[in-house]
């Protein structure tokens, strides 16, 4: 992808957004060993930037990894125990490498899982209504308590 190609935001602030991702990377790490990065902006079965991410991987010498509903929703989860709220799809390039690495492969240097959207593209936020919670410390503790998933 370049600032000349038409991107899958409809604006060009996608893709100059993308090459100073890369700088920064590159300015703290060096060259990484691998980048784990999902395919697409708002889904990942979404042929809106398929023929990028093929033109990608080709270009790169690097591999598609096939990812199921289960494993982005496990993906998510353990971002979100770490601070990081990102939607589904965007949790694919920690699928990415947890599948590489699950026979044992190693990396000779960095890694990099891109995230490539927050949790406000997920189709689910604002459709349950909180149950009311007394303005106090306490309350809102067992409210939240009650609430937590278990990790894992």
């Amino acid at each position: 992808m370049s600032n000349l190609t038409q991107t899958h935001t409809g604006h060009a602030f996608g893709t100059e957004g993308y090459k100073t991702i890369a700088y920064e990377i590159h300015a703290d790490l060096g060259v990484p060993a691998p980048v784990f990065v999902p395919t697409d902006a708002y889904a990942i079965d979404c042929a809106a930037g398929s023929h990028r991410a093929v033109r990608a991987v080709l270009d790169s010498g690097g591999a598609a990894v096939p990812v199921t509903d289960a494993e982005l929703g496990r993906a998510r989860d353990r971002l979100a125990s770490q601070g990081i709220w990102a939607e589904p799809s965007a949790a694919a390039g920690l699928v990415g490498l947890d599948r590489w690495t699950a026979g044992g492969a190693g990396f000779d240097g960095p890694v990099v899982c891109v995230s490539t959207s927050s949790g406000f593209k997920d189709l689910r936020v604002g459709t349950a209504s909180p149950e009311p919670v007394e303005p106090t410390w306490e309350a809102v503790s067992r409210a939240l308590a009650g609430r937590a998933r278990p990790r894992g």
